[in-house]
């Protein structure tokens, strides 16, 4: 593993930490930890994976909209972050379509 990748997820995780709740600061770090594992295991580097590569990983997460959707939040909060401190000059999540989640039908 790419220890700065490691690095940028635990400073994630420390960012948001200040500002959200516990919960979502686990479900956000759930998300980016599994984006670094896929890059990795695909021999890619989090600062070099594009908006396509983020569409195929997104396959990944599972079926339901509203879980893509969950995962696409998540690393759309950690690319802005990783602009914001420096650590990359590109947001493949710029050009990432959102996700809507069909309403449920009522009871």
């Amino acid at each position: 593993m790419h220890s700065t990748e490691a690095d940028a997820v635990e400073a994630f995780k420390d960012w948001l930490a200040i500002y959200r709740r516990p919960q979502t600061v686990r479900n956000r770090v759930h998300y980016a930890s599994r984006l670094r594992d896929w890059a990795i295991a695909h021999d890619r580097h989090l600062w070099s994976l594009t908006t396509r590569d983020l569409t195929q990983w997104l396959t990944t997460v599972g079926n339901h909209p509203a879980t893509r959707k969950n995962a696409a939040d998540a690393v759309r909060a950690f690319y802005r972050w990783a602009v914001e401190d420096g650590r990359t000059h590109v947001n493949p999540c710029e050009t990432l379509p959102k996700i809507t989640v069909p309403r449920g039908m009522p009871k």
